[in-house]
């Protein structure tokens, strides 16, 4: 693994363990074992390790929607990889498990740099406008009803993944949320098809 990348790993983990304001660059470059200058030939603050972290974060949130989304032949294969959002945290390379201190870090994040909130706001924004083109696409197919508002049907569904996340946070079973994630998936899907 080349050095910019297993730093911006390692960043990740020590910004989750001790968030932001008690990670610091010593802290880093001790768990990656890099020296201080390896750290500074990639970046020249904590705050610029720190969104580029959240950014890297966020790159592999988007690609990972996107492609449920484009991926998915239909509808009906659609809703339920969308909803299977707690899956994304089983395969990402920053973190095998979600759990709180990763919605602590979010909001650290998007309270201390507003443009990165304004950077996942835009990732969901596009995201629910691509999931609407799809549903759009579904109607004129035939596949789901012509009477289903898209734009709200992405307000439902997208919503419904981040509880989903949040009661894996909260109940720490990742099995069950799966099993209820799929139970909704065909609750949507009984109401939406034609």
């Amino acid at each position: 693994m080349e050095t910019k990348e297993k730093l911006l790993r390692t960043s990740f983990q020590c910004f989750l363990e001790h968030g932001y304001e008690k990670a610091s660059i010593s802290k880093i470059t001790e768990q990656c074992n890099i020296t201080k200058g390896a750290f500074y030939h990639h970046f020249k603050t904590k705050e610029e390790v720190f969104l580029a972290v959240m950014n890297s974060y966020f790159y592999e949130v988007e690609k990972w929607i996107r492609e449920k989304i484009y991926s998915s032949e239909d509808m009906k294969t659609m809703i339920p990889r969308i909803l299977d959002y707690p899956g994304y945290f089983a395969n990402t390379k920053f973190a095998a498990n979600i759990n709180e201190k990763h919605y602590i870090l979010l909001l650290d994040a998007t309270r201390r740099f507003p443009e990165f909130k304004k950077k996942v706001a835009n990732i969901y924004s596009g995201s629910m406008d691509l999931f609407c083109q799809r549903v759009k696409e579904a109607q004129i197919n035939g596949e789901i009803r012509k009477d289903i508002d898209a734009d709200s049907l992405a307000v439902h569904i997208f919503s419904l993944a981040e509880g989903l996340i949040l009661m894996v946070v909260m109940l720490d079973d990742i099995g069950k949320i799966k099993e209820e994630g799929a139970k909704i998936s065909e609750g949507l899907w009984d109401m939406v098809k034609k």
